[in-house]
């Protein structure tokens, strides 16, 4: 029956050894399991030829002489090997999936051995306990049969009847696997033991299998994840319209045996902006699965230990300089950059998420109505949050931001001094007829400049911009700008209705400073990305050069528009305006890096400016921003 365990995976730890017919117990309170079992629909008893199901008290017997097999659950229970087979004490309410293997005859294997792996037979219940009564809710038998013949699966009802499915290509451990993922469609994990009662019981492998919805979820760990599938491998295997299973599995082995060397066992699971931390103390294994915590987790704990906090930056310098007694959970957890690699880039990001969790936090100065047409502004704590369903968000400023998740709405935490032109653009529902004659959608436009002074933040002023006239359904034929103070009051309109929304958007954060970005937020998430960098210089003539091929424009022109909003600058000194577009991804054009500097050189007047960002998993990071003036000698 050994062969079993090369079957179900390829890697092997050997546990401890009990005496004959002893029993297992993943907990060792019997005061929290059921005294006294009733049946409930035990299904039929004698639909597995060889096998009978009977109530004993507390316990469950399986009276069987199969050599071994598996049992699922998150549940704690008590198995034991006995002279008849196995009996099971289940907890008073728990969900358990056991499985039993016997070898099956195949002349391929037993009379000319052209195959080296036997068949087996495998007879699988589901067994639901719910206030001491016990159901048998499913049945299988499954037949590893070789591909000459083909595998079959026999699923049985409560009266003893069965529906036989023929299957082409499914091995034994993928089915296994379905049968007990699809007996646990609410339950995020569960625990897979293997057991055996030849010479001895034994419980000879125990595996943590954590279950996620999310076909992109990502799983770290200290120890080894032996096997992260998705859906679609199990939709391969003709069984998915059979047995449901969740989208990402991801099966971690666990050395049980006191000989093994331990420590804490700590699985990070990632699903979107969520992580969740799995976590056993290394000298509590012995009562599982009831000391399993799972807690919700920062990204940037790195340790794993609850907290994110000087204690992680200090491990992964350690990691860098050479240090193999890090705490670090993985490296692949530890790469916050994403670019494949740890080095010191992902250091300095993890020291700067560190300085923006430890920020004081903002306070309002003067931001006016706070709501305006759908959109509604909040402070939350270090947060500068826009609540609105608005479908697209931009920023523009000289200074870095972090962007923070918030639900429905955008949000990020600015740098104490700064200023940043936050635009918001929703598309315009029009009747379906009328795309026929138009190029693109009519939009509206919301244009919030926001200034802050030691965290103190004020709204200056508010600007809308409406394409469509609503009234007639048509384009409209006078597209202002309008100019609202932050309480709602209306200051004046403007001519070049688009084109002095972009100057505003543009040069706003620009009057402080002679470059800016321009980034892309997102809805719920604290994920960004900048789509748009600019350079200005005083000099009407300044020329750039640079050492990559990213597409620069000349935006210089549009400045000249909109020269009728005399109160949207006070002193703007900007007569040459460069643009860079990075939304392309910049992979496009540097020739496939994850990672680089991008160096930007400015002549002008008698100056010379030098630029350098560093750019990781193709995107820029602006706190890696390098500037330096150097007066030209001729």
């Amino acid at each position: 029956m050994k062969k079993l365990i090369s079957i179900i995976t390829s890697a092997v730890v050997t546990l401890c050894m009990l005496s004959a017919f002893s029993s297992y117990m993943p907990a060792v309170s019997s005061a929290d399991v059921s005294p006294v079992l009733t049946a409930g629909d035990m299904g039929a008893e004698d639909a597995f030829e060889g096998f009978s199901v009977e109530l004993t008290d507390d316990r469950i017997n399986f009276i069987t002489d199969c050599e071994g097999g598996y049992i699922a659950s998150k549940d704690k229970f008590e198995l034991s090997g006995t002279e008849a087979g196995y009996s099971l004490k289940p907890e008073s309410n728990g969900k358990y999936v056991i499985y039993f293997g016997v070898e099956a005859y195949e002349p391929a294997y037993h009379n000319n051995g052209s195959i080296w792996i036997p068949p087996y037979d495998f007879y699988i219940y589901e067994i639901d306990v719910q206030d001491k009564v016990v159901d048998i809710s499913g049945m299988y038998k499954y037949n590893d049969a070789t591909s000459q013949h083909g595998s079959s699966l026999n699923i049985f009802s409560s009266d003893g009847t069965s529906v036989t499915t023929k299957l082409s290509s499914v091995r034994d451990n993928i089915f296994m696997r379905t049968v007990i993922y699809s007996f646990f469609p609410k339950e995020d994990y569960f625990f897979v033991y293997e057991f055996v009662n030849t010479t001895g019981f034994e419980i000879c492998d125990l595996t943590l299998t954590i279950t996620s919805n999310d076909p992109n979820a990502l799983f770290y760990g200290n120890y080894d994840i032996i096997n992260r599938k998705s859906n679609l491998y199990f939709q391969t295997q003709e069984i998915s319209d059979i047995l449901p299973v969740p989208e990402f599995i991801a099966e971690i082995m666990i050395p049980y045996e006191e000989s093994e060397q331990k420590s804490t066992l700590k699985v990070i699971k990632h699903e979107g902006d969520d992580f969740t931390l799995y976590r056993i103390d290394h000298d509590r294994y012995e009562i599982l699965p009831e000391t399993l915590q799972v807690t919700d987790f920062n990204e940037n704990d790195l340790n794993a230990d609850g907290n994110f906090n000087v204690a992680d930056v200090v491990q992964l310098q350690k990691y860098l300089l050479g240090y193999t007694d890090t705490d670090i959970i993985s490296w692949e957890f530890a790469d916050i950059c994403k670019d494949g690699g740890l080095d010191v880039f992902d250091l300095v990001m993890l020291k700067k998420a560190l300085v923006n969790l430890d920020a004081p936090h903002l306070t309002a100065g003067y931001m006016g109505a706070v709501s305006f047409d759908g959109i509604k502004v909040e402070l939350d704590g270090s947060v500068l949050k826009f609540i609105t369903d608005y479908k697209e968000c931009s920023v523009m400023s000289s200074n870095s931001l972090c962007p923070c998740k918030a639900e429905e709405a955008y949000a990020f935490r600015p740098e104490r001094n700064g200023k940043y032109s936050v635009l918001f653009i929703q598309e315009i529902p029009i009747p379906e007829s009328y795309y026929e004659s138009i190029w693109f959608p009519p939009m509206i436009l919301y244009l919030y400049e926001v200034e802050i002074k030691n965290n103190t933040v004020n709204i200056d002023k508010i600007y809308r911009m409406c394409d469509w006239d609503s009234e007639y359904n048509k384009w409209s034929d006078e597209v202002y700008l309008e100019v609202f103070t932050a309480n709602g009051t209306e200051l004046y309109k403007s001519e070049f209705g688009l084109l002095a929304l972009i100057k505003v958007f543009t040069t706003y954060c620009m009057s402080d400073d002679d470059i800016a970005f321009e980034y892309i937020l997102y809805n719920n998430s604290a994920k960004s990305w900048i789509e748009n960098v600019y350079i200005s210089s005083s000099d009407p003539n300044a020329e750039i050069q640079c050492d990559h091929n990213l597409p620069v424009n000349d935006s210089s022109s549009r400045l000249k528009y909109a020269d009728d909003l005399p109160q949207a600058f006070q002193s703007l000194n900007m007569k040459k305006l460069f643009k860079f577009e990075v939304k392309y991804p910049i992979l496009c054009h540097l020739g496939y890096q994850p990672h680089g500097t991008i160096k930007i050189t400015v002549k002008a007047d008698k100056m010379l400016k030098k630029y350098s960002i560093y750019y990781a998993d193709y995107v820029l990071l602006p706190s890696t921003l390098k500037r330096t003036e150097i007066i030209k000698t001729e």
